[in-house]
């Protein structure tokens, strides 16, 4: 009797867990569907974006809804990728824009309200070009640098072409190669937008060039006593092509680039070079030629002759006077070989003059000044020149220059004696030749009237006839003509040194020229020749004793 209320009572107990335990899993369900409800609720948060209009950040499970994009005063839709919206039309730079997008949350979520999210913006300003200008290197793709980033580029070379399109977000673009030859020049027009869903910017011009056509020039100078080489271009050259240049006699050297803007050539040892000697060269042109790093190239094949510089007057006073062309002697280190020799003839050796006689005249003297072209230089290179078989013009040119290193490394002296002729107007008037430290003539002799003076002076003789037929005209205007005068030698201008027949001689009697007796002549012209220095002084001067 007493176990009924007992079990009855544990069975009470049992139907009261159940419920418990529900209430339990409700509440926890209740619970678990709020924060579900607190995260998909409608929610939506629009922000700035660096290549779409703009992003889109939406609740759990949200859905959208009405979206617009209101540029300025035009009114558009939008679109929805990839959570980066993007209007449905281009967009000008600088247009104010205002996003509005509304979301809601899912249908089951009673407690969310749709949410309404807006950003305003400004289309950013597209880029400009950075330089209104562009040297273009021939045969490459020109760079088009901007004041900023660019999404993409659009281009054409004049109004009547097409648009072309560069794709690519960038400061600079590559366009396409324009400008095939040196000297071109036009100009390209250039869009540019800031993002891809602006509209392309307005127009921009900038104009281009091709580099001028390449030049050259080639000179020779002396360094550490040696020939140098150097072509001078002008824009950088990084190298010169096998054959580009060639030189005529083909020459063994080296070539160097000596700067950004040249390249310098070292003949070979063993090469013989004198001073003032032309070297012709040929520069290969055209764009199979020399090419510059700006992709320029010579107009056309260049050939130049460039010559070695001329020697000293000093070295070739020392050469002159070695060879017994001067009334001087030099002494001082031999340069032995022909590099030797080119090297002395820009850097003299160190050496000392002596006068070869001591009873010397002091007008002679007078005349002699080292490292100067006096008359006396002058003279002695014509003589040279003649016994050279060079035209005697006392210019110290590529050819005396050649002719003098070659005749002293053969000791190759002068063939003949060195004189000098003196006139003095002093009455009466005398002519006296002095050779070799003695007078070896002295003669009466005419100078020129007072209305066609004599040149007063000291010149070199600089052409000789044995015979010759002089006219003219006379002070009162009448013609002469004078046929067979002898032993003619032209010192200044017309003026000579020649034979006539007078009844006297000694004082001014002829037309500018020193007249002498016939055998007299014949005896002066024995002792002069080509080179001679003749000096005539005026009345009141000393005669030669």
């Amino acid at each position: 009797m007493t176990l009924r209320p007992a079990v009855a009572s544990l069975r009470s107990v049992g139907v009261d867990g159940r419920v418990v335990r529900a209430a339990v899993l409700g509440a926890a369900i209740l619970a678990a569907l709020t924060v579900l409800s607190w995260f998909a609720r409608a929610q939506a948060i629009v922000s700035p974006n660096p290549t779409a209009l703009a992003s889109l950040q939406a609740g759990l499970g949200n859905q959208t809804g009405a979206m617009t994009v209101q540029a300025g005063s035009v009114r558009m839709g939008a679109r929805l990728v990839g959570g980066e919206i993007w209007p449905s039309r281009p967009i000008a730079a600088g247009t104010r824009v205002t996003i509005q997008i509304e979301t809601h949350a899912w249908l089951w979520n009673p407690w969310s309200q749709n949410a309404v999210s807006s950003l305003v913006l400004v289309a950013p300003k597209a880029p400009t070009l950075a330089r209104q200008h562009l040297l273009v290197t021939i045969g490459h793709h020109p760079a088009i640098s901007l004041s900023g980033i660019s999404a993409g580029l659009r281009l054409r070379t004049s109004s009547s072409h097409p648009w072309a399109t560069l794709d690519g977000t960038a400061h600079s673009f590559y366009a396409p190669v324009i400008g095939a030859r040196p000297g071109e020049h036009s100009s390209l027009v250039l869009r540019t937008r800031a993002r891809t869903w602006e509209a392309w910017a307005p127009p921009e011009r900038v104009q281009w060039a091709t580099p001028a056509y390449l030049t050259a020039d080639a000179v020779w100078t002396m360094r550490a006593g040696q020939p140098l080489l150097t072509l001078r271009f002008s824009m950088p050259v990084a190298r010169l092509p096998q054959g580009a240049v060639t030189m005529s006699p083909n020459m063994a050297g080296t070539w160097t680039r000596a700067s950004a803007t040249s390249w310098a050539f070292s003949p070979a040892a063993g090469t013989v070079l004198y001073p003032g000697q032309a070297v012709p060269l040929r520069l290969e042109g055209g764009s199979a030629g020399i090419r510059a790093q700006s992709g320029s190239y010579l107009a056309r094949s260049l050939r130049s002759s460039s010559a070695m510089p001329l020697g000293t007057v000093l070295r070739a006073q020392e050469l002159l006077a070695s060879l017994g062309y001067l009334p001087l002697s030099w002494s001082g280190p031999a340069a032995s070989t022909p590099s030797e020799q080119l090297a002395a003839a820009y850097s003299p050796n160190p050496g000392s003059f002596q006068w070869r006689y001591a009873d010397t005249p002091t007008l002679l003297r007078a005349q002699w000044a080292p490292g100067q072209l006096t008359p006396m230089t002058t003279g002695a290179v014509m003589t040279f020149e003649a016994q050279a078989g060079l035209a005697a013009d006392g210019l110290i040119g590529p050819q005396v220059w050649k002719a003098l290193i070659l005749a002293a490394d053969k000791n190759e002296t002068a063939a003949t004696a060195y004189s000098w002729v003196y006139v003095s107007e002093t009455l009466p008037e005398r002519l006296s030749i002095w050779q070799s430290g003695r007078i070896v003539l002295t003669s009466l002799t005419n100078t020129g009237i007072p209305a066609t003076p004599t040149a007063l002076g000291t010149y070199p003789v600089y052409l000789r006839y044995t015979s010759q037929t002089m006219s003219g005209v006379n002070p009162n205007g009448t013609p002469y003509v004078d046929p067979g005068i002898p032993w003619v030698n032209y010192f200044s201008g017309g003026d000579a040194v020649h034979g006539f027949v007078r009844a006297q001689y000694g004082f001014p009697q002829s037309l500018g020229c020193v007249e002498l007796p016939i055998a007299e002549a014949a005896i002066a012209w024995q002792h002069m020749q080509y080179g001679t220095l003749v000096t005539v002084e005026p009345p009141g001067s000393a005669h030669l004793p």
